[in-house]
């Protein structure tokens, strides 16, 4: 029998599936880069120890944000509306913002469909950003956008 996680949703990596799909987002992304050089770049919640070396570059992190209010937070719907964080790194801050309207494009064409990982994701409302600065630690370029997804709890079959 599998445990009841297999048939939960994980917003994060529903996002991700989203944002990697998309032509233009991964155009920014893989832009004069050589092949083996962590193409693709979307990654979960941070920035991997082992692509520190290859930083700063056009990456794109989705980090979900705490949340106790909304959809599905305290009723019995089958929905939830989840905060997320898309931190769009680059070499430049016009590289960062190219990157953040890629992916702004995708999110408000973005209408009822599922991913690839059966995760039905309903809609995205922009709540704020872009805002622009400097990762305190390592100096990089960073624009972030807020968004919050609304999406199904459960797996499709």
């Amino acid at each position: 029998m599998q445990s009841d996680a297999a048939y939960y949703a994980d917003p994060v990596h529903a996002a991700m599936e989203i944002v990697g799909a998309d032509p233009a987002i991964m155009g920014v992304l893989t832009n004069g880069v050589d092949a083996s050089d962590h193409i693709g770049r979307v990654w979960g919640v941070e920035v991997p120890m082992d692509a520190h070396d290859v930083m700063p570059c056009a990456a794109l992190v989705v980090s979900p944000q705490p949340s106790t209010s909304g959809v599905g937070v305290n009723d019995y719907s089958a929905m939830s509306r989840t905060t997320l964080d898309f931190m769009c790194y680059g070499d430049e801050f016009s590289t960062c913002m190219r990157l953040a309207m890629a992916v702004q494009r995708k999110l408000k064409s973005w209408h009822r469909a599922t991913t690839p990982g059966k995760v039905l994701v309903v809609d995205f409302t922009k709540v704020s950003g872009p805002f622009r600065y400097r990762d305190p630690d390592q100096k990089w370029p960073v624009v972030v956008v807020t968004w919050t997804m609304l999406y199904a709890d459960e797996l499709l079959p």
